[in-house]
């Protein structure tokens, strides 16, 4: 019996010491593989991030700066028999003024939507995508790629001497305008004309001459005929639709995180910035089902307007939510240069009661419905090749 007693105070003794041992060896390892070794199974588990790996993205869309009218001072008093200023820029080119302005703008939605802080950090990384028809886009581009500073990589655009499809699909032969698309007559374009030029020479600080009323009068009252014609053209649907239909694609799909292979856009990129003209403004309005007004601004997409789509992920099931935001200037503060006194106003989208944060499958759905089912991105669309900058000199082009 004291043998057998023996044996087993023995092996207590030995089982005791090597328990001692293996917890000395754990206590060795790196804190990381202890942890590792020593955690349970549903612990790990229940500490799992499951956050969406898409994470929040944002597409900006922006008008390029104040510019100089298309027409000359001659052909102006030609059509309205009153007479406007020279400019000191070449036809249709951003002026001075209009390119702090739009630098100013790049820079507010910068700290806004990139949430640059003062040290230049950058919670998120962006692109420029720039058309090439006009240089005052190419311009535009780049002013706003270094307004972003290094948030954004510098600004791209198609191959000089095509037309981008992103920016009018219609143009670019990859959509067909539909046969009772509004068009409007010889009157109609020449009140528009004619109002263009009148609010760029105020927005200028440019005198011009008027029927009696004050210059500022002069272009509340005439604005809204080319409101109404831009409106007509290019916010209408079903022909919005189909001049937006490539931009349309790309920014749902980009949205999506996805890029397909004839995207400018990099999948890589969280922020992505499109720069462009107001009819690109206005043709995304009708297709995500917007509407605004700007205070003390009779041209509601103005020169550095700015739409901002941003989608994000939020909720226990990870649900993916949009919301829509307009920057602006104001006429007067255009006027008196302040480049920096930029506005938002938060959109509601037509198709959703949710306020200003709306479910983004109903808002998708909304938008690519408005695509006409001929010239749905990428299969019949191709954007031409990428290019490093073309010797491209200023141009004329009909958007305003």
């Amino acid at each position: 019996m004291y043998i057998c007693f023996r044996a087993a105070i023995m092996f207590i003794l030995r089982m005791y010491l090597s328990l001692s041992r293996r917890r000395a060896a754990l206590a060795s390892l790196p804190f990381a593989v202890a942890a590792t070794i020593s955690t349970p199974v549903e612990a790990r588990g229940a500490a799992r991030d499951t956050t969406s790996a898409l994470g929040e993205r944002v597409v900006i869309v922006i008008r390029h700066g104040l510019r100089s009218p298309i027409e000359s001072p001659t052909e102006l008093l030609a059509a309205s028999g009153r007479t406007f200023p020279a400019w000191p820029v070449a036809s249709g080119q951003l002026t001075p003024l209009g390119e702090a302005q739009l630098a100013g703008m790049a820079e507010t939605i910068g700290r806004d939507v990139l949430l640059m802080g003062k040290d230049g950090g950058c919670e998120l990384h962006g692109t420029v995508w720039a058309d090439v028809r006009d240089y005052r886009t190419i311009r535009s581009g780049d002013i706003v790629a270094r307004s972003l500073g290094k948030c954004s990589s510098p600004s791209r655009h198609a191959a000089a001497g095509g037309s981008d499809p992103l920016f009018d699909a219609t143009r670019a032969g990859a959509c067909l305008l539909p046969v009772d698309a509004p068009k409007p007559t010889d009157e109609q374009e020449r009140r528009s004309m004619i109002a263009a030029a009148e609010y760029l020479a105020y927005a200028q600080g440019l005198p011009f001459q008027t029927s009696g009323a004050s210059e500022r009068d002069t272009v509340f009252a005439d604005m809204p005929s080319h409101e109404w014609l831009v409106a007509r053209q290019f916010t209408t649907l079903p022909a919005a639709g189909a001049r937006t239909a490539a931009l349309t694609q790309v920014i749902v799909n980009f949205l999506d995180g996805k890029t397909a292979q004839q995207s400018p856009l990099p999948a890589t990129a969280q922020v992505a910035t499109i720069v462009g003209h107001d009819t690109d403004l206005a043709g995304l309005r009708a297709v995500f089902g917007l509407d605004w007004v700007l205070p003390d601004q009779p041209d509601s997409t103005g020169p550095a307007t700015a739409l901002v789509l941003r989608t994000s992920t939020s909720g226990p099931h990870g649900s993916r939510r949009i919301s829509a935001t307009i920057y602006y200037q104001t006429i007067t503060d255009i006027r008196a240069g302040k480049a920096h006194d930029a506005r938002h106003i938060d959109l509601r989208f037509a198709d959703c009661r949710a306020g200003a944060s709306c479910g983004w499958a109903k808002i998708r759905e909304v938008a690519l419905s408005a695509i006409p089912a001929s010239c749905r991105w990428p299969d019949t669309i191709a954007v031409p090749d990428r290019r490093a900058k073309a010797a491209i000199g200023p141009n004329r082009a009909a958007s305003y």
